[in-house]
């Protein structure tokens, strides 16, 4: 794999717009709308990709119209393009800064907890991924359940079909460290106390899970008293004959700087983790640099971009996207510091090609 990568800036398709502009004037001659063919600007929202459908899926968020529950997919196969899924069945309260996985057990998307408009969840979300029949659920059981948070991590186990959660913050600022596992079968929660030393409470770490180890990668994160990270930890997931553990990894090289809201993706292809974005204080510094963990060595790189650079951002989001000949990460939305200006929100999109 080359040390530099090379950036692209995606502004959608050209063709779908034009189609939606001569349908929109076909049927109603005396009254022109445009309609939107791209996500709104947004923050806080997650993304995953949909292997199966070659598609990037993502879900809600915050921007200028509030907290919002929408779902878009960003296809490759006629060219780059938006395709805006309006799925059947109630939809979850819109929100922003929860948790996200694709659940390849079921082929569906599995969101949990964040923040709507100040009121703080732990529902659970399904939404099924086939096209043209994709339906909401609402999997929250009674009983039992974590506490409402923001800012939590989550990994799908494919080895017990269940969602593990770690993480976030409650609305009094009560930073969790605690671990808890959502089986899809059930509809059931269980609190996991793993053995180990654990993490401290945080929000806005990230993580994901290594395939190959069988275990949740975490980064970085902020806790109480304003405290930013860099750390790295492992989640040993259960097994035949085995129980979750906590280990801290010392990787070498680097690492990243201290950091709260960037994400993570795992690159499939050469086994690592990729870190992207973030921020920090009292700098109020943004970052828009890449970071490689090898998985197999524990060593830190930083991958070089040449070309148009994404301007540094916090709560966007960041996969690995490997269909129709293209390769590397793509990074969508977020709040941006642009020439020393703040700005809420974007909807631009870069990919960071290999």
């Amino acid at each position: 794999m080359r040390a530099t990568l090379t950036p692209l800036r995606l502004r959608g398709s050209l063709c779908v717009v034009c189609l939606s502009l001569v349908l929109v004037l076909a049927q109603a001659s005396a009254a022109y709308e445009w309609k939107r063919f791209a996500p709104e600007a947004r923050c806080g929202h997650q993304a995953v990709v949909d292997t199966v459908n070659g598609q990037m899926v993502l879900a809600a968020g915050w921007g200028e119209s509030g907290y919002m529950n929408d779902v878009w997919g960003l296809h490759c196969e006629r060219g780059l393009y938006w395709r805006h899924i309006m799925p059947a069945g109630p939809a979850p309260p819109g929100r922003m800064q929860y948790a996200l996985v694709l659940d390849t057990g079921d082929h569906a998307l599995i969101m949990f907890g964040g923040n709507a408009g100040g009121t703080l969840l732990n529902d659970v979300w399904k939404l099924t991924l086939t096209p043209g029949s994709e339906t909401w659920t609402d999997l929250s059981p009674p009983g039992q359940a974590p506490e409402p948070r923001l800012g939590p991590v989550a990994v799908y186990d494919p080895i017990t079909h269940r969602v593990v959660i770690f993480g976030g913050v409650s609305e009094y600022a009560t930073f969790f460290n605690d671990v808890w596992a959502f089986d899809l079968a059930t509809s059931d929660w269980t609190q996991v106390y793993p053995s180990g030393t654990p993490p401290s409470g945080r929000r806005e770490a990230a993580a994901i899970y290594d395939p190959e180890g069988h275990r949740m990668i975490v980064f970085g994160g902020y806790n109480d008293p304003e405290q930013f990270l860099n750390d790295t930890w492992a989640l040993n997931l259960e097994g035949p004959g085995s129980a979750m553990s906590w280990v801290e990894l010392t990787p070498s090289g680097g690492p990243p700087a201290v950091r709260r809201g960037h994400d993570v993706t795992y690159d499939w292809v050469a086994h690592r983790m990729l870190v992207h974005g973030g921020w920090n204080y009292p700098w109020f510094q943004f970052f828009r640099d890449v970071w490689a963990l090898d998985l197999a060595t524990l060593t830190w790189s930083q991958i070089p971009g040449a070309g148009q650079l994404p301007m540094p951002a916090r709560n966007q989001s960041v996969v690995f996207f490997a269909k129709c000949g293209i390769k590397g990460i793509l990074t969508f939305g977020g709040n941006v510091w642009d020439a020393g200006v703040y700005k809420w929100h974007t909807n631009e999109c870069f990919m960071l090609l290999d």
